[in-house]
């Protein structure tokens, strides 16, 4: 009795787990994982699934003394059931391809449930494939040839599915993949609707992969499901798609797995199986042959090749089968005494003699064999040797003969004795290789015919139109190029019954060039002796030989060309081309050039009018006049040197005045003057030269500089004379006419004397000075030195002195040089705009030295109450030079009235404002979509209505309908708006990007609001919120980050107008962020987090959305956020500096740092990083690894460069422990005093990468680059 209720409880529970509405239900859904049921594996990892058997396994539960086992193909189905203490268990007697509910219910010693746990599993289901078998009718087995059109016809199992269990796990049909590739990797994908059995394939289109039903001569394709199987047919075509499915004598691999919604459902994954198509075959008598005195026939067996897969092609041959019956070649077992050939991968033709004319039909089947052992037949095909017509002979013997320049001679064997129902095709082309279509015809080759338009299946060259020359046919084919290869190939058509031979072997022809006359050069057979002269060149010739050449080649010429016909009289005109340079050849620089007809010639040529003592290169070119000027080649350069004059001695030139130099005193050198000192010699006077520029040359006299400088550049040149060691007069202005305006280019001091002083000059200017001696009229070279002034000096302790009480202006004090003009600049500290309040002359309060001045100005007509940013720098009146700015800060005076007129004002315009909005009627109005923001402004009263009327629990302002994606969004609105929503519990949404904020009710009721409303004594309800959302760009804190989601900056702010804007710190309750990920969220190796860019740090709590690939979490203070995502971890993570590797490689996609951190630093390396990160060169210290102290120097460079100022001007404020070189320590000194390089380490050593990337970022912060 106690067993049948046992019993009767446990059908009870089972049927409780069935049905979806019984309450124990959700309790194991609840406890669900802790059984943590799944199908057993072998050990290969393969589920122990067979036709009718599933063996399952599960964890132990604590308290559990039995488990209960139920395996049910319905609701109403259970076909196992067991109770066990195991945690395994093998369901046996199940019915095959069954999707069954497998439950374990967990219970205790008082038969209590603990917990259950329910899969589906689907038992074992199989698949075959197979080509279309042959026809069983000998009569209808294709004549002539089969196998064209493959196909492929599949089954499998039928997967029985309970429509109970249709809700858990959506099943949809069958997926089968059909390709040559056992992974599938190119196979078609087709789809078996198992509602309808419609049979699809999943094509792509426009970059997307949908299915689509496929079509068979109009006719839609279906599966068929025949005792519990599905049957399918693959065809080689279908209808609409223009690639074929399938390619005759060729291995596919087929799968195929069921589909489903739920992935969750276990089944035994099929292996692919191999299915070949047959392969493609024809046949045809060629002839007959005579023996024994019987009539036998010759037939032809032609086969398409196999696709060798992963075969080598001396792996793979064919036997050729035939028989008389098509019973005795079966497909899978050939009988080897029917074979008549066996031939390699390449050869696809065989041929059978000597069949009997008696016999009907011959029945053929070729099979590929594959070295392991795999074959694949062809289709069963037969001939007739009685029915089928002659197929013509190939063509041999085939010959092109070039013509002339249009035409090609071609011949061959006539055939046959009797060729009248015969055309003859001939094909030609420019390209070797051609392409057959469907029927067998060229598409690259054309055939020669009469008409551009032709029938290739028909069309040709009748006897007739050939010329028989004995055995061999003639044809001659006009209208080609000049001088181009062609290719043809002869194909016969026998007209009674369309048959074709086959292509002859392709042969070549090639028409004649173009003709060229190629007159011969001038050679050294015509030119036999040069004598030059002083002044000129007689060259001895001898033309006879030259022109019986040119007249044979114009006789050649002639001859060739496509108009020349019968005898052939030529007369022609010979002129001699003459050209000569001087001192080399150059064709753009011809010095003499002349001609002269060759009947003018006795024996020499002279050229006259040269130079003495020159070379000459001589090139001659010989012109001929026929129906035109025919120009031979330059002949070679024939050099002559003309003799030289006697010329009269002359007086040597002065040497250069040596030690020309700047004159070694501490002040030979200022702003605006230079002194020069240099060795004089008795008899000698000099010149000095003062220009802006380098000299053209220093072989220029005086009188040449001068009209260098007024002709060529059209500048004045100033002339002194010395009247003292400083004083110069001007004694000559000398200038162009046409440029009276234009500036000085240079200054000519004569008769200077040792040492002298150059005032008036511009500071900071680079000069270079040039001297020149002259001595009895001979003038020597110029030397010439550089010289640069000194630099203007900067204002120095600049401070304001007083302030006045109005507020509207300030005094400013400093010290500076007595013999220069200042500039005075002033900006507010919310402009970036610098206004000029003076500039000129100043007066000073007190002088201290000859270079030292206290300076007094006062500003006026300044604001009160704000900032001032004042910048003084000196200015070089004549020049306009100035020096770098002294800058200092200050306030003006706070004013009482001032401050109450402008916030009147300002209080005013936003009251207008807010009117002209509030009486427009939507709830949000657009005040600006620019590139840079899309700014909304939200009406009180429509909000406040809006709010009433909608049924949502959300209020949503979009942004995403900027008119540019980039730009930031604002929306402005009064806290009446986030009241009303807090009364009514609605959440304030805001849509930007890809991302959402949501507010919920009473997140606004801020600290910051109160603060606004009690300061100007109004009601919470007109103070102003401001959210501003924006997408900024940012790195990952770290290495092994990547950014994953655009980062997000929001902030929020309250005011009343324009006034006391104070941002809002934190929200009364959490905001919720949502991010849209950049990548997948279920990759692989991959983990999510969210960082807080403005606090830096994590974000701890958040839940990924895997359906949307988003990610959500809370906030409690606005700021900056996004998503990351790990990456592979490097090992420079080892190195102390690695936030400043990862700055540097992130900005500088310098990628290489990650690998590289720990090297040694090279110049190469060195310069790379510095022209990378500040765009600059630098000079190169050494080959090779630098050390510490080499680095420093070329980082103390840069900082020279970048800053236009000297290290020397740095304070020196630091220290070294050790004693570096000595051509290194001050910029060592000044670069840690700097702050660049922070640590006191051995300048001699090697120094790393990482600690110089180190260095150069604190370089890059102090540059504020």
């Amino acid at each position: 009795m106690f067993k049948n209720i046992k019993r009767v409880v446990s059908i009870l529970i089972l049927i409780s787990f069935l049905f979806s509405n019984f309450n124990i239900q959700s309790f194991s859904q609840t406890l669900s994982t802790s059984l943590n049921i799944t199908v057993q594996r072998d050990n290969s990892g393969v589920y122990k699934i067979t036709r009718n058997s599933i063996s399952i396994i599960w964890n132990p539960i604590e308290d559990a003394v039995l488990y209960e086992v139920y395996a049910a193909s319905s609701n109403s189905q259970v076909d196992f059931q067991t109770v066990t203490q195991n945690t395994y268990c093998d369901i046996t007697g199940l019915k095959s391809a069954t999707v069954y509910k497998i439950t374990v219910v967990a219970k205790n010693e008082d038969e209590q449930i603990i917990t259950s746990q329910s899969i589906y599993v689907i038992t074992e289901f199989k698949l075959y494939a197979q080509p279309e078998p042959d026809p069983e009718k000998e009569e209808d087995i294709p004549l002539g040839s089969g196998g064209e059109h493959p196909k492929l016809l599949i089954t499998f199992n039928k997967i029985n599915v309970s429509d109970d269990f249709q809700p858990d796990i959506g099943f949809r049909g069958y997926n089968v993949f059909v390709g040559k590739s056992q992974t599938a990797s190119d196979a078609n994908q087709y789809y078996v609707d198992n509602n309808t059995n419609e049979i699809y394939k999943y094509q792509k289109e426009n970059n997307i992969t949908i299915p689509i039903k496929l079509y068979k001569e109009g006719v839609q394709q279906f599966a068929q499901e025949i005792n519990q199987t599905v049957n399918m047919t693959v065809y080689d075509k279908y209808d609409g798609i223009d690639t074929y499915e399938l390619v005759p004598g060729t291995i596919y691999y087929i799968l195929m797995n069921p589909k489903m919604d739920s992935t969750k459902v276990i089944y035994k994954p099929l292996t692919n199986i191999a299915c070949p198509t047959l392969m493609q075959v024809s046949a045809a008598k060629i002839g007959e042959i005579e023996k024994d005195g019987k009539t036998l026939a010759l037939v032809r067996v032609q086969w398409r090749g196999v696709d060798p897969g992963n075969y080598k092609q001396d792996e793979i041959r064919y036997r050729a089968y035939y028989a008389t019956s098509a019973n005795e070649l079966p497909r899978d077992n050939l009988p080897p005494q029917n074979i008549f050939a066996t031939t390699s991968y390449n050869q696809n033709e065989a041929y059978i003699p000597g069949l009997s004319m008696t016999t009907k039909y011959y029945f053929i089947r070729v099979e590929a064999i594959f070295a392991d052992g795999t074959r694949i037949p062809s289709a069963l095909i037969k001939v007739s040797v009685t029915e089928l017509g002659d197929i013509p002979p190939t063509p041999k013997n085939c010959r092109a003969e070039t013509i002339s320049q249009t035409e090609i001679e071609v011949s061959f064997d006539k055939p046959v004795s009797d060729d009248s129902s015969y055309v003859y095709q001939i094909w030609i082309s420019t390209e070797y290789k051609d392409v057959l279509d469907a029927n067998g015809n060229p598409t690259v080759y054309k055939l020669v015919y009469s008409s551009s338009t032709y029938n290739p299946n028909t069309d040709g060259l009748l006897p007739s139109d050939l010329i028989l020359d004995g055995t061999r046919y003639r044809y001659k084919i006009s209208n080609l190029l000049p001088n181009t290869v062609y290719y043809f190939k002869i194909r016969i058509i026998n007209t009674t019954n369309q048959k074709k031979s086959d292509f002859s072997l392709v042969f070549v022809g090639t028409t004649k060039p173009i003709a060229i006359l190629n007159v011969p050069p001038v050679d050294d057979n015509f030119v036999r002796q040069i004598v030059p002269s002083e002044t000129g060149i007689r060259i001895y010739v001898y033309q006879d030989d030259l022109l019986s050449k040119i007249h044979q080649a114009i006789v050649d010429y002639v001859s060739q060309s496509a108009y020349f016909s019968g005898s052939l009289t030529v007369s022609e005109k010979v002129y001699y081309q003459v050209y000569v340079c001087e001192s080399s050849w150059d064709e753009k620089n011809v010095k003499v050039y002349f001609e002269l007809p060759s009947e003018n010639i006795s024996n020499y040529i002279d050229i006259s009018n040269l130079k003495s003592n020159t070379p000459y290169y001589i090139r001659f070119k010989v012109r001929v006049y026929l129906d035109k000027d025919y120009l031979s080649e330059f002949s070679k350069a024939y050099v002559a040197l003309t003799k030289p004059q006697q010329v009269p001695p002359t007086i040597s030139q002065p040497e250069i005045p040596k030690n020309f130099m700047i004159a070694p005193e501490d002040d030979a050198v200022t702003q605006t003057s230079v002194k020069l000192r240099w060795d004089t010699k008795p008899g000698q006077s000099y010149v000095i030269l003062q220009t802006s520029r380098t000299l053209e040359s220093n072989k220029l006299s005086v009188d040449e500089v001068k009209d260098h400088f007024v002709k060529t550049l059209r500048q004045k040149v100033e002339i002194y004379r010395q009247v003292s060691d400083s004083t110069f007069v001007v004694e000559e202005v000398v200038y162009d006419v046409y440029s009276q305006n234009s500036p000085v280019g240079a200054r000519i001091y004569i008769d200077v004397t040792s040492p002298v002083t150059f005032k008036n000059l511009a500071p900071n200017t680079l000069y270079y000075f040039s001297i020149k001696a002259i001595e009895n009229g001979r003038e020597s070279l110029w030397g010439s030195i550089a010289v640069t002034t000194s630099s203007i000096e900067k204002p120095e302790n600049l401070i304001v002195i007083s302030r006045d009480s109005s507020g509207h202006g300030l005094t400013i004090q400093w010290n500076g040089n007595p013999n220069y003009g200042y500039q005075i600049f002033v900006r507010q500290e919310n402009s970036t705009v610098y206004t000029l309040v003076y500039s000129g002359s100043i007066s000073p309060a007190s002088v201290v030295s000859s270079k030292v001045a206290v300076y007094k100005y006062y500003i006026g007509n300044l604001s009160s109450n704000t900032l001032y940013y004042v910048r003084v720098r000196s200015i070089h009146i004549p020049t306009g030079k100035v020096s770098i700015f002294a800058e200092v800060l200050a306030r003006t005076v706070f004013n009482q009235s001032d401050f109450e007129n402008q916030q009147q004002k300002l209080k005013e315009e936003e009251q207008n404002r807010i009117r002209d909005i509030q009486n427009q009627k939507q709830v949000t109005i657009v005040l600006e979509n620019s590139s840079d923001k899309y700014y909304l402004y939200i009406n009180d009263q429509n909000a406040l209505d809006e709010i009433q009327r909608i049924n949502s629990n959300e209020f949503v302002i979009d942004f995403t309908k900027a008119i540019y994606s980039t730009a930031k969004g604002q929306v402005l609105f009064s806290y009446k708006v986030a009241d009303a929503l807090e009364k009514l519990q609605k959440s304030f949404v805001l849509k930007y990007k890809s991302s959402m904020l949501k507010l919920p009710p009473g997140a606004l009721n801020v600290s910051e609001v109160e603060n606004i409303s009690k300061r100007y004594g109004i009601d919470k309800g007109l103070v102003m919120i401001l959210i501003e959302l924006s997408s900024v760009s940012a790195l990952p804190p770290s290495y092994g980050y990547d950014i994953d989601s655009d980062v997000i900056t929001f902030k929020v702010t309250a005011r009343f107008y324009q006034n006391d804007e104070q941002v809002v710190s934190s929200f009364a309750k959490p905001v919720n962020i949502t991010l849209k990920l950049a990548s997948l969220s279920g990759q692989a190796n991959q983990t999510r987090a969210i960082y807080d860019f403005s606090n830096s740090s994590f974000v701890t709590s958040f839940s990924i959305d895997s359906l949307s690939n988003s990610i959500t979490f809370n906030v409690e203070k606005p700021g900056t956020f996004g998503v990351l995502k790990t990456q592979t971890v490097s090992s420079y993570t080892l190195s102390k500096y690695k936030d400043d590797i990862a700055y540097v490689v992130q900005k500088y996609n310098l990628n290489e740092l990650y690998s590289d951190f720990n090297k040694n630093l090279s110049q190469d390396y060195a310069t790379k990083l510095i022209t990378r990160v500040f765009g600059i060169d630098i000079e190169k210290v050494r080959n090779g690894n630098l050390t510490r102290q080499e680095a420093i120097y070329i980082l103390a460079r840069v900082y020279e460069q970048k800053t236009s100022s000297s290290i020397d001007n740095v304070v020196i404020t630091k220290s070294t422990s050790f004693v570096p070189d000595g051509r290194y320590k001050k910029f060592i000194l000044a670069i840690m005093s700097l702050g660049i390089v922070d640590n006191d380490l051995d300048p001699y050593e090697t120094i790393k990468l990482d600690e110089f990337v180190h260095y150069i970022v604190n370089l890059e912060k102090i540059l504020k680059y």
